[in-house]
């Protein structure tokens, strides 16, 4: 018999009490909607989370994994994230409507609000009721976001005191190891067991 096939570690990923592969497919880029097979060698290592969003190449990252979704049978075995560029409470459910449909599935794991750069959004109470909303619907499981620009360290260390905040998805790479604001927001979101996952590395 053929040895198993080694397995990408996992780790749980903050409040979503879930186990995770410490890495994950990123899907900016088109999945083939025939079959891609990028996607099932991904799940013969043990990397079942997949990273997508709405305005990834004009919504193609989702139409290819929607694809493999409904050909293949196994989402119970996906951890899928999608992600939203529209912020606006409204925006979050319109976007989502269309991402579900495009991905072959009645909801999706973790769901961003894409790109955040203004800490600002996170005071909106109606932003915090739509997440909460869409959560008790069952169209999604938890909420986060994603953020790359200037603001990280501020957005991190405002995260780090919102409830409804399950994980962020954030710029990190070596550049950052000296950055004691960034240190301090990480130390934050992890004593508030908010999920972090690096992107930019």
């Amino acid at each position: 018999a053929a040895a198993p096939l080694p397995q990408v570690p996992r780790r749980v990923l903050g409040k979503t009490g879930r186990q995770v592969p410490i890495l994950l497919m990123g899907g900016n880029m088109a999945f083939d909607e025939r079959f891609d097979p990028r996607i099932a060698e991904c799940l013969r290592f043990g990397v079942n989370y997949f990273d997508v969003a709405d305005c990834y190449i004009g919504g193609r990252s989702e139409t290819g994994l929607g694809s493999f979704i409904g050909k293949s049978g196994r989402r119970a075995d996906l951890w899928v994230t999608t992600k939203s560029d529209d912020h606006s409470p409204a925006g979050l459910e319109r976007v989502l409507a269309r991402s579900l449909e495009r991905l072959k599935t009645d909801h999706v794991d973790l769901y961003f609000l894409h790109a955040l750069k203004d800490p600002r959004t996170l005071d909106d109470p109606a932003t915090a009721r739509a997440a909460e909303k869409l959560k008790q619907e069952g169209k999604i499981r938890f909420f986060g976001f994603s953020c790359h620009h200037g603001t990280v360290a501020e957005l991190l260390t405002k995260a780090a005191g919102l409830s409804w905040i399950d994980a962020i998805m954030f710029r990190y790479n070596f550049r950052e190891y000296g950055n004691l604001e960034l240190n301090r927001a990480m130390d934050a979101c992890h004593q508030a067991n908010v999920g972090l996952i690096a992107m930019k590395t």
